[in-house]
Protein backbone atom coordinates (compact mmCIF):
# COMPACT_ATOMS: atom_id res chain seq x y z
CA UNK A 1 0.00 0.00 0.00
CA UNK A 2 1.35 3.29 -1.03
CA UNK A 3 2.64 5.62 2.15
CA UNK A 4 0.95 9.00 1.30
CA UNK A 5 3.79 10.80 3.20
CA UNK A 6 6.13 9.90 0.63
CA UNK A 7 6.40 11.90 -2.55
CA UNK A 8 4.63 11.03 -5.58
CA UNK A 9 7.16 9.54 -7.91
CA UNK A 10 6.46 10.15 -12.26
CA UNK A 11 8.57 7.69 -14.52
CA UNK A 12 9.12 8.92 -17.81
CA UNK A 13 9.66 5.90 -20.23
CA UNK A 14 8.10 2.95 -20.40
CA UNK A 15 10.79 0.83 -21.36
CA UNK A 16 12.39 -1.94 -19.44
CA UNK A 17 14.50 -0.31 -16.75
CA UNK A 18 11.54 2.34 -16.49
CA UNK A 19 9.04 -0.14 -16.12
CA UNK A 20 11.49 -2.37 -13.95
CA UNK A 21 12.01 0.55 -11.37
CA UNK A 22 8.30 1.82 -11.37
CA UNK A 23 7.31 -1.75 -10.40
CA UNK A 24 10.10 -1.63 -7.63
CA UNK A 25 9.11 1.47 -6.38
CA UNK A 26 5.49 0.65 -6.04
CA UNK A 27 6.60 -3.12 -4.30
CA UNK A 28 8.19 -0.57 -1.78
CA UNK A 29 5.17 1.78 -1.00
CA UNK A 30 6.02 4.62 -3.27
CA UNK A 31 2.67 6.05 -5.11
CA UNK A 32 3.94 5.85 -8.41
CA UNK A 33 2.74 7.43 -11.67
CA UNK A 34 3.87 6.25 -15.41
CA UNK A 35 4.34 8.95 -18.20
CA UNK A 36 3.26 7.50 -21.52
CA UNK A 37 3.43 8.82 -24.63
CA UNK A 38 0.33 11.31 -25.69
CA UNK A 39 -2.02 9.68 -27.51
CA UNK A 40 -0.37 6.42 -26.46
CA UNK A 41 -2.68 3.53 -26.75
CA UNK A 42 -2.53 2.31 -23.48
CA UNK A 43 -2.20 5.64 -21.67
CA UNK A 44 -4.48 4.63 -18.81
CA UNK A 45 -3.85 2.41 -15.45
CA UNK A 46 -2.23 -0.30 -16.56
CA UNK A 47 -1.43 -3.80 -15.09
CA UNK A 48 2.71 -4.10 -15.54
CA UNK A 49 3.72 -7.77 -15.32
CA UNK A 50 7.62 -8.35 -13.85
CA UNK A 51 8.96 -11.84 -14.83
CA UNK A 52 11.96 -13.39 -12.56
CA UNK A 53 14.52 -15.67 -14.96
CA UNK A 54 16.32 -17.29 -11.94
CA UNK A 55 12.76 -18.13 -9.97
CA UNK A 56 10.82 -18.68 -12.95
CA UNK A 57 7.90 -16.84 -10.96
CA UNK A 58 5.93 -13.58 -12.23
CA UNK A 59 4.53 -10.82 -10.19
CA UNK A 60 1.98 -8.30 -10.97
CA UNK A 61 1.28 -4.45 -10.53
CA UNK A 62 -1.35 -1.89 -10.51
CA UNK A 63 0.09 1.43 -11.92
CA UNK A 64 -1.33 4.58 -12.78
CA UNK A 65 -0.66 5.71 -16.19
CA UNK A 66 -1.53 8.46 -18.36
CA UNK A 67 -0.06 10.75 -20.95
CA UNK A 68 -0.73 14.14 -19.03
CA UNK A 69 -0.22 15.72 -15.92
CA UNK A 70 -2.54 17.46 -13.76
CA UNK A 71 -0.50 18.69 -10.54
CA UNK A 72 3.08 19.45 -9.64
CA UNK A 73 5.81 16.78 -10.10
CA UNK A 74 7.44 15.79 -6.48
CA UNK A 75 10.38 13.35 -8.14
CA UNK A 76 10.62 12.96 -11.89
CA UNK A 77 12.87 9.89 -13.18
CA UNK A 78 13.53 9.96 -16.60
CA UNK A 79 13.99 6.74 -18.82
CA UNK A 80 14.05 8.12 -21.89
CA UNK A 81 17.06 7.72 -24.02
CA UNK A 82 19.57 10.67 -23.97
CA UNK A 83 18.24 12.36 -27.66
CA UNK A 84 14.72 11.60 -26.71
CA UNK A 85 15.48 13.99 -23.21
CA UNK A 86 14.36 17.26 -24.91
CA UNK A 87 11.11 16.15 -26.64
CA UNK A 88 9.84 13.49 -24.20
CA UNK A 89 10.38 16.34 -21.10
CA UNK A 90 8.37 19.26 -22.78
CA UNK A 91 4.76 17.95 -21.43
CA UNK A 92 6.25 18.00 -18.00
CA UNK A 93 7.74 21.36 -17.78
CA UNK A 94 4.81 23.36 -16.73
CA UNK A 95 4.36 21.14 -14.10
CA UNK A 96 8.38 21.15 -13.02
CA UNK A 97 8.98 23.22 -10.04
CA UNK A 98 11.93 24.55 -8.35
CA UNK A 99 11.31 21.85 -5.93
CA UNK A 100 10.86 18.96 -8.17
CA UNK A 101 13.81 16.65 -8.77
CA UNK A 102 14.56 15.00 -11.99
CA UNK A 103 16.76 12.25 -11.96
CA UNK A 104 18.25 11.08 -15.15
CA UNK A 105 18.75 7.45 -15.67
CA UNK A 106 20.54 7.34 -19.35
CA UNK A 107 23.54 5.80 -21.34
CA UNK A 108 25.69 8.83 -22.46
CA UNK A 109 26.31 12.39 -21.18
CA UNK A 110 25.32 15.35 -21.97
CA UNK A 111 21.38 15.34 -21.28
CA UNK A 112 21.80 17.59 -18.31
CA UNK A 113 23.48 20.50 -20.21
CA UNK A 114 21.03 19.77 -22.94
CA UNK A 115 18.06 20.61 -20.41
CA UNK A 116 19.83 23.48 -18.70
CA UNK A 117 19.81 25.05 -22.32
CA UNK A 118 16.66 24.42 -23.48
CA UNK A 119 14.68 24.91 -20.67
CA UNK A 120 16.72 27.96 -18.26
CA UNK A 121 13.44 27.58 -15.49
CA UNK A 122 15.09 23.83 -14.43
CA UNK A 123 17.95 24.76 -12.28
CA UNK A 124 21.38 22.74 -12.21
CA UNK A 125 21.07 21.74 -8.55
CA UNK A 126 17.33 20.22 -9.44
CA UNK A 127 19.13 17.52 -11.94
CA UNK A 128 20.70 14.48 -10.28
CA UNK A 129 22.08 11.29 -12.16
CA UNK A 130 22.22 7.46 -11.65
CA UNK A 131 24.34 4.97 -13.16
CA UNK A 132 22.43 1.56 -13.02
CA UNK A 133 23.44 -2.13 -13.97
CA UNK A 134 20.07 -3.75 -13.52
CA UNK A 135 19.57 -5.94 -16.85
CA UNK A 136 15.64 -6.16 -18.09
CA UNK A 137 14.18 -6.85 -21.29
CA UNK A 138 10.73 -5.74 -22.23
CA UNK A 139 9.03 -8.69 -23.84
CA UNK A 140 5.19 -7.42 -24.76
CA UNK A 141 4.46 -4.04 -24.17
CA UNK A 142 4.29 -3.55 -20.07
CA UNK A 143 5.76 -6.84 -19.79
CA UNK A 144 9.21 -7.41 -18.03
CA UNK A 145 11.66 -9.97 -17.87
CA UNK A 146 14.49 -8.83 -15.34
CA UNK A 147 17.54 -10.51 -16.92
CA UNK A 148 19.94 -9.68 -14.31
CA UNK A 149 20.10 -8.01 -10.86
CA UNK A 150 22.49 -5.31 -10.43
CA UNK A 151 22.61 -1.88 -8.88
CA UNK A 152 21.95 1.76 -9.63
CA UNK A 153 24.03 4.28 -7.65
CA UNK A 154 22.60 7.88 -7.39
CA UNK A 155 23.85 11.04 -7.19
CA UNK A 156 24.64 14.92 -8.03
CA UNK A 157 27.85 15.72 -10.04
CA UNK A 158 28.17 19.27 -7.93
CA UNK A 159 28.31 18.94 -4.02
CA UNK A 160 24.49 20.37 -3.06
CA UNK A 161 25.44 24.35 -1.37
CA UNK A 162 22.51 26.18 0.08
CA UNK A 163 19.14 25.14 2.01
CA UNK A 164 17.66 24.64 -0.80
CA UNK A 165 19.67 22.22 -2.93
CA UNK A 166 20.16 20.44 0.51
CA UNK A 167 16.25 19.76 0.69
CA UNK A 168 16.32 18.94 -2.78
CA UNK A 169 19.31 16.03 -2.04
CA UNK A 170 17.23 15.06 1.08
CA UNK A 171 14.15 14.20 -1.71
CA UNK A 172 16.49 12.51 -3.96
CA UNK A 173 17.60 10.09 -1.15
CA UNK A 174 14.17 9.07 -0.54
CA UNK A 175 14.48 6.56 -3.49
CA UNK A 176 17.36 4.84 -1.21
CA UNK A 177 14.25 3.44 0.32
CA UNK A 178 13.69 1.09 -2.19
CA UNK A 179 15.90 -1.74 -3.89
CA UNK A 180 16.39 -0.16 -7.04
CA UNK A 181 18.20 2.45 -6.01
CA UNK A 182 21.78 0.98 -3.72
CA UNK A 183 23.50 4.13 -2.40
CA UNK A 184 24.01 7.71 -2.22
CA UNK A 185 27.59 8.22 -4.54
CA UNK A 186 29.04 11.35 -3.49
CA UNK A 187 31.25 10.73 -6.83
CA UNK A 188 28.94 10.12 -9.46
CA UNK A 189 30.87 12.27 -11.86
CA UNK A 190 33.63 9.55 -11.75
CA UNK A 191 31.40 6.58 -12.11
CA UNK A 192 29.26 8.26 -14.95
CA UNK A 193 32.93 8.70 -17.02
CA UNK A 194 33.21 5.23 -16.50
CA UNK A 195 29.99 4.17 -17.67
CA UNK A 196 30.53 6.02 -20.50
CA UNK A 197 33.87 5.05 -21.58
CA UNK A 198 32.44 1.39 -21.70
CA UNK A 199 29.49 2.32 -23.33
CA UNK A 200 32.13 3.88 -25.96
CA UNK A 201 34.12 1.01 -26.13
CA UNK A 202 31.39 -1.62 -26.61
CA UNK A 203 28.24 -0.19 -28.52
CA UNK A 204 29.40 1.67 -31.69
CA UNK A 205 31.64 -1.60 -32.36
CA UNK A 206 28.53 -4.14 -31.95
CA UNK A 207 26.54 -1.92 -33.46
CA UNK A 208 28.73 -1.65 -37.07
CA UNK A 209 29.31 -5.54 -36.71
CA UNK A 210 25.95 -6.78 -35.24
CA UNK A 211 27.68 -8.77 -32.79
CA UNK A 212 27.11 -10.22 -29.12
CA UNK A 213 28.89 -7.97 -26.45
CA UNK A 214 31.34 -11.89 -26.20
CA UNK A 215 32.40 -11.11 -29.35
CA UNK A 216 34.56 -8.41 -29.22
CA UNK A 217 36.29 -10.51 -27.18
CA UNK A 218 37.79 -12.17 -30.39
CA UNK A 219 41.37 -10.88 -31.02
CA UNK A 220 41.00 -8.90 -34.09
CA UNK A 221 37.76 -6.84 -32.88
CA UNK A 222 39.06 -6.67 -29.23
CA UNK A 223 42.79 -4.61 -30.77
CA UNK A 224 39.75 -2.12 -32.23
CA UNK A 225 37.84 -1.69 -28.68
CA UNK A 226 41.35 -1.05 -26.88
CA UNK A 227 42.42 1.77 -29.06
CA UNK A 228 38.28 3.09 -28.16
CA UNK A 229 39.20 2.84 -24.59
CA UNK A 230 42.99 4.04 -24.92
CA UNK A 231 41.80 7.49 -26.81
CA UNK A 232 38.65 7.76 -24.23
CA UNK A 233 41.15 7.87 -21.20
CA UNK A 234 43.23 10.37 -22.55
CA UNK A 235 40.29 12.75 -22.88
CA UNK A 236 39.23 11.84 -19.67
CA UNK A 237 41.84 12.67 -18.01
CA UNK A 238 42.48 15.72 -19.65
CA UNK A 239 38.94 16.63 -18.06
CA UNK A 240 40.77 16.08 -14.71
CA UNK A 241 39.14 12.58 -14.46
CA UNK A 242 40.97 9.84 -12.87
CA UNK A 243 40.52 6.61 -15.05
CA UNK A 244 43.84 4.80 -15.98
CA UNK A 245 43.55 2.79 -18.90
CA UNK A 246 44.41 -0.52 -17.51
CA UNK A 247 41.32 -0.45 -14.76
CA UNK A 248 39.09 0.64 -18.21
CA UNK A 249 40.63 -2.70 -20.20
CA UNK A 250 39.54 -4.64 -17.03
CA UNK A 251 35.98 -3.06 -17.04
CA UNK A 252 35.81 -3.33 -20.31
CA UNK A 253 36.32 -7.39 -20.14
CA UNK A 254 34.35 -7.65 -17.61
CA UNK A 255 31.22 -6.16 -19.06
CA UNK A 256 32.01 -8.50 -22.41
CA UNK A 257 32.17 -11.30 -20.40
CA UNK A 258 28.90 -10.87 -18.19
CA UNK A 259 27.08 -10.19 -21.02
CA UNK A 260 28.45 -12.02 -23.13
CA UNK A 261 25.30 -13.62 -24.84
CA UNK A 262 23.84 -10.19 -24.93
CA UNK A 263 22.94 -7.25 -27.90
CA UNK A 264 23.87 -3.54 -26.56
CA UNK A 265 21.18 -0.90 -27.30
CA UNK A 266 23.01 0.60 -29.90
CA UNK A 267 23.26 -3.04 -32.10
CA UNK A 268 19.48 -3.32 -31.50
CA UNK A 269 18.59 0.17 -32.37
CA UNK A 270 20.82 0.19 -35.77
CA UNK A 271 19.04 -3.72 -35.96
CA UNK A 272 15.93 -1.97 -35.71
CA UNK A 273 16.56 1.40 -38.01
CA UNK A 274 16.47 3.52 -34.60
CA UNK A 275 18.00 6.45 -33.98
CA UNK A 276 21.26 5.72 -31.29
CA UNK A 277 22.77 7.45 -28.59
CA UNK A 278 26.15 8.60 -30.48
CA UNK A 279 26.00 11.58 -29.85
CA UNK A 280 25.94 11.02 -25.96
CA UNK A 281 28.47 8.89 -25.67
CA UNK A 282 31.34 8.71 -28.57
CA UNK A 283 30.51 11.58 -29.66
CA UNK A 284 30.04 13.80 -26.08
CA UNK A 285 33.62 12.32 -25.69
CA UNK A 286 35.20 14.31 -29.09
CA UNK A 287 33.29 17.37 -27.93
CA UNK A 288 35.27 17.01 -24.59
CA UNK A 289 38.63 16.62 -26.59
CA UNK A 290 38.76 19.74 -28.29
CA UNK A 291 41.75 21.16 -26.11
CA UNK A 292 43.74 18.02 -26.93
CA UNK A 293 46.40 17.79 -29.38
CA UNK A 294 45.86 14.20 -30.05
CA UNK A 295 43.80 13.10 -32.93
CA UNK A 296 41.11 10.55 -31.79
CA UNK A 297 40.71 8.76 -35.09
CA UNK A 298 38.85 5.83 -33.33
CA UNK A 299 36.12 7.56 -32.13
CA UNK A 300 35.94 9.54 -34.69
CA UNK A 301 35.55 6.69 -36.93
CA UNK A 302 33.23 5.04 -35.26
CA UNK A 303 30.80 8.02 -34.44
CA UNK A 304 30.94 8.19 -38.48
CA UNK A 305 29.86 5.38 -39.74
CA UNK A 306 27.03 4.92 -37.36
CA UNK A 307 25.94 9.01 -38.28
CA UNK A 308 26.13 7.90 -41.64
CA UNK A 309 24.23 4.45 -40.68
CA UNK A 310 21.04 6.99 -38.92
CA UNK A 311 20.69 8.86 -42.10
CA UNK A 312 20.02 5.79 -43.81
CA UNK A 313 16.91 5.27 -41.63
CA UNK A 314 14.91 8.68 -42.22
Amino acid sequence: MANSSRPTIHILGTGAIGLLCAMDLKKQGFRTHLLTRPGEKNAKNQTVTLKHKKKFSTESFELQASDSLKSPIDILIVCVKAHQLISAIAPCVSHITNRTVILLLQNGMGGDISLLNKYPSILKSQIFHGVNTHAAIKTVPFMVENTGQGSCEIGSVEAPQGHDAIALKKRCCLLLESTFFNRWNKDINTLLWQKLIINAAINPVSALLQCKNGELLEEDIWDIVIKIIEECCIITQRNQIQLSFDRMINKVKQVCISTQNNYSSMAQDILYSRMTEIDFINGYLLRNSQNCSVNFLYNQIVVKLITSRQKQFS
